[in-house]
């Protein structure tokens, strides 16, 4: 289906996060990334880095590659 397209993910990668908002223990409300991981909404996060744990004005550079 993405044939042609320049998908670089399996299906399978590209629904980590959509299966775990689905089927895992998430908490309504929160923003979570293409790694199923929990993540800031005043940062972007890289997948790969730590899951955001609620921290008031987190730090970019500990969510950034």
């Amino acid at each position: 289906m993405t044939d042609g397209y320049g998908a670089k993910l399996t299906p399978e990668q590209g629904t980590v996060s959509l299966m775990r908002c689905l089927f895992g223990d998430v908490v309504s409300g929160n923003y979570y990334g293409s790694d199923g991981l929990r993540s800031p909404l005043t940062v972007t996060r890289d997948p790969g880095t730590p899951e955001y744990e609620g921290e008031e004005n987190p730090d970019a550079s500990k969510y950034n590659k």
